[in-house]
């Protein structure tokens, strides 16, 4: 599982939190925003909204907005 993360954001930071809490492997994917990352074709593909965190599943599936991957990764801890 892939976390596309921009450092200073809050809502990135519960997504890191909730990782870490949980033990859970996952790649990081910094994200710069003020450079221009989530202005690329790349980015737009995986979040039309260009927002961060994005938590991008094993099988390709994707998950945006911060409140829906905590809520995805708290379910999977059961």
């Amino acid at each position: 599982m892939r976390l596309y993360d921009y450092p200073a954001s809050g809502n990135c930071y519960k997504a890191r939190l909730l990782l870490a809490l949980l033990r859970q492997p996952y790649e990081r994917v910094p994200v710069d925003i003020f450079a221009g990352d989530t202005l690329t074709p790349e980015f737009g593909r995986l979040n039309p909204a260009r927002e961060t965190p994005i938590l991008e599943l094993d099988d390709g599936e994707v998950i945006v907005q911060s409140n829906a991957v905590l809520w995805y990764l708290g379910e999977g801890s059961e």
